[in-house]
């Protein structure tokens, strides 16, 4: 049936109090955004609060230098991967036209000149 399931361990649980960081970032970030004093400004604020006292309180800057460069690593990797599958969505949904129409037709000649070369 498969490896039985073991309980999580110290890597998982630093990299889920990363993403939980992260979290309280952006729930901040985005309360800066809301009115002042509303209800969902005020809960928004309280939860990242709540939040932040399991994780020491101090946010990001709890979190160690590697578990940081390790973070952004890990965004950037996803960010490069989702851009290079864009790319190759577009490709295939060009129908591979784009490129390999120019080449099959021979060499390409020289432009005309705009105006006439001396001696012609």
């Amino acid at each position: 049936m498969g490896p039985q399931i073991s309980a999580p361990g110290p890597g998982n649980m630093a990299d889920s109090m990363t993403l939980l960081n992260q979290a309280i970032q952006m729930i901040q970030h985005a309360a800066l955004g809301l009115p002042p004093g509303s209800p969902l400004h005020r809960d928004a604020l309280q939860s990242a609060s709540k939040l932040s006292r399991h994780l020491g309180g101090t946010g990001a800057f709890g979190a160690g230098a590697g578990v940081q460069k390790t973070a952004w690593q890990d965004q950037l990797r996803q960010t490069i991967k989702n851009m290079m599958l864009a790319r190759m969505q577009s490709a295939g949904a060009g129908g591979g036209q784009q490129g390999g129409g120019d080449g099959a037709q021979g060499p390409a000649q020289a432009p005309m000149p705009s105006t006439p070369l001396p001696g012609s």
